[in-house]
């Protein structure tokens, strides 16, 4: 059996060793790839890592070393063009909020309002580990469990205890910053 043979059948078993080969020969390619057509490395890394994820998963029905690399080169170009099209959109939809903004004098709700999002914001950046990565992921994009647990490579179980975890560190913090719990509960219902 040649080597390429003895990589797919070992890739196709679920063997790790094979996996970390098609890990080491793919993981720069396509985070290059993935670079020069979106230009944000951390990004290119991250596209590039669930591709390799995707295609582990799906590695029963891969039937050639060649067609690991059709199928990852190619998930990696439609996973860029996804990236620039939300990029596009979220552009287009901050440019229409600063186009729409009135210009009239700002009221004292508004700016009550900033001020909570300003220490809030603040809270969560100091929380410990993935804690400020899952908040905001949960809070600013949408997303539920499952998305942060894929995007974050861990399980959906895993991501929901640091999310609880993130949130009832974030207790302590708000009330030291002067803010009631009334403010914590609906920060909970938000996430």
């Amino acid at each position: 059996m040649d080597q390429e043979a003895y990589l797919l059948t070992g890739f196709r078993a679920g063997e790790e060793w094979a996996m970390k080969q098609v890990f080491d020969r793919f993981f720069r390619p396509l985070s290059y790839f993935a670079h020069n057509l979106i230009g944000n490395r951390e990004e290119a890394s991250d596209i590039a890592i669930h591709l390799l994820q995707k295609c582990w998963e799906k590695r029963t029905e891969i039937d050639s070393t060649e067609a690991i690399g059709a199928y990852l080169f190619t998930g990696v170009r439609n996973r860029c063009i996804d990236y620039v099209r939300q990029q596009k959109v979220r552009a287009g939809y901050r440019e229409e909020l600063l186009l729409t903004q009135p210009t009239q004098p700002v009221s004292e709700p508004e700016v009550t309002d900033a001020f909570l999002f300003k220490i809030v914001a603040e809270a969560i950046e100091a929380l410990p580990g993935n804690g400020p990565a899952i908040l905001k992921m949960s809070l600013l994009e949408g997303m539920d469990i499952a998305e942060i647990a894929e995007k974050l490579a861990i399980t959906p179980n895993h991501a929901r205890v640091q999310k609880s975890r993130a949130l009832a560190a974030l207790r302590p913090v708000l009330l030291q910053k002067g803010l009631d719990t009334g403010v914590y509960l609906l920060l909970c219902k938000l996430f």
